[in-house]
């Protein structure tokens, strides 16, 4: 119609071996004067569709967000993750493809994802923080079971109190289960301390007749700068000048610092 208003030449639009050999044979019309530019290329069938995960999949990694960005628990601080303030994405460490039941392929992250900006100094790293995270968790956990175990046996003036207080408690160990405490080791070590804090609170403000305890978490992890890349070292063993010596001695029944021992984070290494 841009050409032609005629109606006897747009009658001859379902003609086109009218159409192409008056334009190209005849008058050497360029086909991209009436036909989109063609990309030449091999296209493969599609089978599938693509699905928006969150039209059914409501907040699935809420958690983790959360957790990430050092926020949402009870009676802990805020705190973000070094990696969320330096704006680092989820799939910069969720780089690895494998396999779930039920699941095409997920993207993890691993060992390789943390050595491959920070090098293989970060070797082992990641691992350390995954397995001390559950540690702490299971010992929290367990104490936490046993206070709402209690909490029927509490007066019942008070009982709302204790069950409130418990709870809370309850959130902050399922919040670092499922957030994953290694997404931000700092915010989850004082979401699971809280979590003590609270079944504490819960003894001593609701009478509720349970002793808690001791359960020693090791140094805060926001207190000390060497436990937020080297979480678990109190519970291992080091080497030096071929002498093995235990690390929980020092840090976690004497309190010695990192630095008593090790020159500082300035001098790292040295």
């Amino acid at each position: 119609v841009s050409c032609h208003n005629e109606p006897a030449r747009l009658s001859q639009i379902t003609n086109p071996g009218l159409i192409h050999s008056v334009h190209v044979a005849d008058h050497n019309i360029a086909c991209i004067q009436c036909h989109s530019p063609i990309d030449h290329k091999i296209t493969a069938l599609t089978t599938t569709v693509e699905l928006d995960c969150k039209s059914c999949h409501k907040d699935v990694h809420l958690a983790q967000q959360r957790m990430f960005a050092g926020v949402g628990g009870h009676d802990a601080t805020p705190e973000p993750s070094a990696m969320f303030r330096a704006r680092v994405t989820c799939v910069a460490c969720h780089g690895e493809a494998q396999k779930l039941a039920g699941h095409d392929t997920v993207q993890v992250a691993g060992d390789a994802s943390c050595m491959s900006c920070h090098g293989v100094r970060y070797a082992n790293v990641l691992p350390g923080w995954q397995s001390e995270m559950a540690r702490k968790v299971q010992r929290v956990q367990a104490v936490v079971a046993q206070a709402r175990v209690t909490v029927g046996a509490t007066p019942m003036g008070s009982r709302a109190l204790a069950d409130s207080l418990v709870g809370a408690a309850q959130q902050n160990v399922d919040f670092v289960r499922i957030g994953k405490g290694a997404h931000n080791i700092v915010y989850a070590d004082r979401l699971l301390r809280a979590a003590l804090g609270l079944v504490q609170d819960a003894a001593r403000r609701a009478n509720m007749p349970y002793t808690m305890p001791a359960v020693n978490l090791g140094p805060a992890v926001s207190e000390n700068a060497c436990l937020q890349c080297h979480l678990g070292v109190e519970r291992r063993t080091g080497q030096f000048k071929g002498t093995t010596f235990d690390h929980e001695p020092h840090l976690l029944r004497a309190g010695m610092d990192c630095t008593q021992c090790h020159t500082p984070l300035d001098k790292h290494g040295g």
